[in-house]
Parts: structure tokens; sequence; C-alpha cells
């Protein structure tokens, strides 16, 4: 029941990102160094925390709804 959902918000999803590079690349938009907040992230133990929360979350829900 959410596949049918999920197909289309992703190929709008996609044609969107599309349509912002072509309209970035006609601006004449070159990103370069030094204009980038890129950062690396390091993966901590509240993330793994998390991750399996949602993971016992989602399976729970599944557990119910059946």
């Amino acid at each position: 029941a959410i596949v049918p959902l999920l197909i289309p918000l992703f190929v709008s999803s996609f044609n969107r990102a599309e349509e912002l590079a072509t309209a970035m690349e006609a601006r004449g938009y070159q990103g370069g160094e030094g204009r980038t907040k890129y950062r690396i992230l390091h993966w901590h133990l509240r993330d793994t925390i998390v991750m399996f929360g949602f993971v016992l979350l989602t399976i729970g829900l599944f557990v119910l709804r059946t």
C-alpha cells in the first residue's frame, strides 16, 4: 500500500533535482574551493543507539499492524 505512494515521490524528487541542477548550471554556478561547509562526520555511540531504537520501533509497528 505504501509503494504506490513512494514511487511518484521519488520520481518527482529526481525531476526537481534535475531542474535545480539545470537552473544552477544556466546561471553559471560553479562550486569551488572555499565555498563549501563540508566536514567529516564520525559515527558515535548515540548514533548506534538511535539506529537500533528506530529499528525496534519499525519492527514493533510492523508487528502491531499484523
